[in-house]
């Protein structure tokens, strides 16, 4: 059994805003379009779900190597975006 490490930002979810884009989202989905760019980096590529308050996001872009191996890993912490309030680092 292998174990895989991940980790990513937590941002604040605006409602309003999380509300704007998943209607977007619906509508073009209920017409057989593609939901613009936008809408789909904003869920991260997934479907809309439920609502939290906080959203986690990729962000291997400013990660550096691999905290499976004995060198760890280093965030360039100027890399992330400005939303991110947060960093989270799991297991499955």
């Amino acid at each position: 059994m292998s174990v895989s490490v991940y980790i990513d930002g937590i941002i604040d979810v605006d409602k309003k805003k999380y509300d704007a884009m998943t209607q977007i989202y619906q509508c073009c989905k209920s017409v057989g379009i593609d939901p613009p760019e936008e809408v789909l980096e904003f869920f991260g590529y997934e479907e809309p779900g439920e609502c939290h308050s906080e959203k986690h996001v990729d962000i291997s872009y400013a990660v550096n190597g691999s905290v499976e191996y004995s060198d760890g890993a280093v965030i360039d912490l100027n890399r992330l975006d400005s939303g991110i309030k947060k960093i989270i680092v799991y297991m499955e």
